[in-house]
């Protein structure tokens, strides 16, 4: 009785470690195909010195975002793609009635298991 327990638990944890590289197989593909479907070739990085200095325009900047990575060239470039996909775009406010701030929800909003945190 002992040895089919054991095995059963073999066969079960197997499966379970099968499932679990399928999972993150899915999981590492996500990225490609949701860029693919949308239309976007996303820019080569650039890790050259030349590719990493950029300025921007006071005027660019006043009433706008102030973190520098925002003002990137290839933050621009992905900016650029993503405006050019097939898809229109939409600020999340119009498509959701849920945003209403960029805090934290509290789990109740969330999750029905009590004492789960975000």
């Amino acid at each position: 009785m002992q040895q089919k327990i054991v095995r059963f638990y073999d066969i079960a944890f197997s499966q379970k470690k099968q499932k679990e590289l399928q999972a993150k197989a899915l999981l590492n593909s996500i990225n490609g195909y949701l860029i693919n479907e949308l239309g976007i070739i996303l820019p080569e990085v650039e890790s050259h010195l030349k590719g990493r200095i950029f300025s921007v325009s006071a005027s660019s900047v006043v009433s706008r975002r102030l973190d520098p990575d925002y003002y990137k060239l290839s933050y621009q470039k992905i900016i650029s793609q993503v405006e050019k996909s097939k898809y229109p775009l939409a600020e999340l406010g119009d498509v959701t009635s849920l945003l209403a701030s960029g805090k934290t929800p509290a789990s109740q909003d969330y999750s029905e298991i009590p004492n789960i945190s975000f």
